[in-house]
């Protein structure tokens, strides 16, 4: 993936999911009728020629219609769609930036740079907290990290943890609790 959104993808990775799931769930279902009845005639999930080819390699794969081997790689090809989504939807959703009750994000795409503005020292910690982020100063000391897909897709997650972990009026209890001390 290259850090751009393309419109569509979101609704062609979600119906791709969905059949990769349903196939899981077929898979498992004939296994378990398999199991049980030791044949696939009368299985409601195949029709006869598919029950005839797969009773043909139930000698080579180990007496299952579908091998552990079959499943897992379908059940990784559904997280990598999964994660494939969960990349583009990131993308999409955060365009130039966003704000949070802790402060904003602008995005710049040509630099490829993210910044965290308008930001106390405690949110900055706060954030940093919540995940690994690496900063960089810009020449006017505006915090910085470096831009990736996945960067997206945690820094989202993160603002969302931010806001439930540290509602809005929590940001007026810290600034409140700083003009105590002084």
């Amino acid at each position: 993936m290259d850090g751009k959104y393309v419109p569509g993808t979101i609704e062609v990775l979600e119906q791709k999911i969905q059949k990769l799931q349903e196939n899981q769930a077929r898979m498992k279902r004939v296994n378990a009728y398999y199991r049980k009845h030791k044949t696939l005639e009368g299985c409601p999930d195949t029709d006869a020629a598919t029950a005839e080819k797969i009773h043909r390699r139930l000698t080579v794969f180990g007496g299952k219609p579908f091998t552990d081997q079959t499943l897992r790689c379908n059940l990784n090809s559904i997280k990598e769609t999964q994660h494939r989504l969960r990349n583009q939807t990131a993308l999409r959703d955060a365009g130039d930036g966003w704000a949070f009750n802790g402060g904003r994000i602008v995005i710049d795409r040509e630099r490829m740079r993210v910044s965290l503005c308008d930001s106390s020292d405690e949110i900055q910690r706060r954030i940093k907290e919540l995940g690994h982020i690496f900063y960089t100063k810009a020449p006017d000391g505006t915090p910085q990290m470096m831009f990736f897909d996945h960067m997206l897709v945690e820094l989202l997650e993160m603002t969302r943890q931010y806001d439930e972990l540290y509602p809005a009026d929590s940001r007026i209890e810290i600034e409140a609790g700083k003009e105590n001390e002084e």
